[in-house]
This record gives structure tokens, sequence and C-alpha cells, in this order.
């Protein structure tokens, strides 16, 4: 059951992105300017979080199994 919940989830957040996506790209038309900081500024926060996972994945202690959720 998790494995059909998971590939659910991963659907749906597609499906949402792709509209995201759609949306941005035609409001570019109208305010390139706006969409072009807004993507940046998007891909900054999502950097900072990646780097703060793989600094906090440095300091788990090794030779355990942590459970996904999923």
């Amino acid at each position: 059951m998790g494995n059909i919940r998971k590939r659910f989830v991963t659907y749906k957040q597609a499906a949402e992105l792709y509209s995201i996506g759609w949306s941005l790209r035609d409001y570019s038309k109208t305010n390139p300017d706006w969409v072009r900081n807004f993507v940046e500024s998007i891909h900054n926060v999502y950097n900072h979080i990646q780097q703060s996972l793989e600094d906090e994945e440095d300091n788990l202690p090794r030779g355990r199994t942590y459970l996904n959720p999923w």
C-alpha cells in the first residue's frame, strides 16, 4: 500500500508542478521580470534547503537505518 501511496503523491506533485510551470510560462508573457525573479528566488531557497539537508546527513550516526515514512 505504501508504494501506491508514494506513486500517487509523486504523480500529484508532478501534475501540480506542471500546472505551476505552465502558469509561470503564461505569466512571463505579461511580466517576464517578475517570473525570472520568482524562479531565481525559489532556486536559491531550494539550494539552501538542499545544502542544509546534506550538512545534517553528514552529522547522522553511521551504521543506523532511518525509516522513510513512505
